[in-house]
Parts: structure tokens; C-alpha cells; sequence
């Protein structure tokens, strides 16, 4: 698991997001609801510490989108998570960090869909691309 140190640095990824996004005109809107994607309804997420009243939906789309996501994948450090577990911790959420709205439309998505992480998939394009080179 990654120290209090790693994880400081890690929480810089939305700024770099929103600055790299933003250096093309085109992309201004998406610079700012991608950096977005770690902000909480009540204020703590990071990196910018906005709050409900400032969050557009879409950005509130993708928090619920990206907690989900990240839950789901198998990390270094842990196992994806069941989706029992991850539908505890967004219900949990829901309301105080992540918009309730959000979460109740991912859980009917999933009573359709079965809950697929893509990262497998990733590392061995990862893998596929590497040894192309």
C-alpha cells in the first residue's frame, strides 16, 4: 500500500489533468470536470476542495464513475473489490461525498450489466504495444 508520502503525490494526478487539458483551447470544459473527478459533495475531496454547489454534473457522473473503477481493479496493493463491497462503500458515500443521484443510476446500470474491470485488458495492450516496439 502506497505511504501517507506516495498518496500526496498520487492526489496531484487532477492537476496535472486539468493543466495538460487546458493547454488546448478545445478541451477547456473537459479540463475542469476531469480534474474534477476527486472532489466529494461536503468539500474534502481534492485537489481544488470544491463542494456540491460547485460540482457540474457531469463531474459528479464521473466521480461515481471513477470510485466504481478504481474499486473494481486489482491494485498492487489490494484485490478488486466484489460488487457487494463496492455497492456498500458508494451507498455509504452517497449524499455526503459522492451526489445520491449518481449513485442510484449506477446501481440500476449494474442490475443490467455485469461489473467488467478493464484493467487486464489495459496491461496486456500495455504488453502488446512494449513488445511491438
Amino acid at each position: 500500500k502506497p505511504t501517507e508520502e506516495e498518496f500526496q503525490e498520487i492526489r496531484k494526478h487532477p492537476d496535472f489533468t486539468q493543466r495538460i487539458l487546458q493547454q488546448v483551447q478545445a478541451f477547456g470544459t473537459l479540463a475542469d470536470v476531469s480534474a474534477a473527478h476527486h472532489e466529494r459533495l461536503d468539500g474534502r475531496g481534492y485537489h481544488r476542495r470544491l463542494d456540491g454547489t460547485e460540482l457540474p454534473w457531469v463531474a459528479r457522473v464521473l466521480a461515481v464513475a471513477d470510485v466504481c473503477e478504481a474499486l473494481s481493479a486489482k491494485r498492487p496493493y489490494r484485490d478488486a473489490l466484489p460488487w457487494e463491497r463496492i455497492e456498500e462503500i458508494v451507498t455509504r458515500e452517497s449524499g455526503t461525498g459522492l451526489d445520491s443521484e449518481c449513485v442510484e443510476a449506477l446501481k440500476r446500470w449494474h442490475e443490467r450489466q455485469a461489473l467488467e474491470s478493464r484493467v487486464e485488458a489495459q496491461l496486456t495492450e500495455v504488453d502488446r504495444l512494449v513488445t511491438a516496439l
